[in-house]
C-alpha cells in the first residue's frame, strides 16, 4: 500500500477514526434510496455539453426557443455555436 504524503495546502483531519456524531447527524437527513435514485437521474441530464450550454445561456438571459434551437430563420443560432464547440 502506497504511503500518502501530507499536503500542507489542505486541512487534514487530526482525528483517527470515524466522527460518529457527524455520521449520525448526516444519516438522519439522508434521503431514501428512491429519492437518491431520482436525484441521480436528474444529475445525469446535465451530462451533455449542449444541455449545460443551454442552461448557461438561459441563466444569462431569457431567450426565444428559436434562438436556442436554430430555426430556419435563425442564421446565427446558439445551437450552431454550441454544436461547433462541443463537437469531438
Amino acid at each position: 500500500m502506497a504511503k500518502i504524503k501530507p499536503n500542507k495546502k489542505f486541512e487534514v483531519c487530526k482525528v483517527k477514526g470515524i466522527h460518529d456524531d457527524v455520521v449520525a447527524a448526516v444519516k438522519t437527513k439522508l434521503p431514501g434510496r428512491d429519492k437518491l435514485s431520482d436525484l441521480a437521474d436528474l444529475f445525469m441530464l446535465f451530462g451533455d455539453n449542449t444541455r449545460i450550454g443551454i442552461l448557461w445561456a438561459l441563466s444569462e438571459s431569457e431567450m426565444c426557443v428559436c434562438d436556442l434551437g436554430g430555426g430556419p430563420h435563425c442564421m446565427d443560432s446558439l445551437s450552431m455555436e454550441l454544436s461547433s464547440k462541443t463537437a469531438v
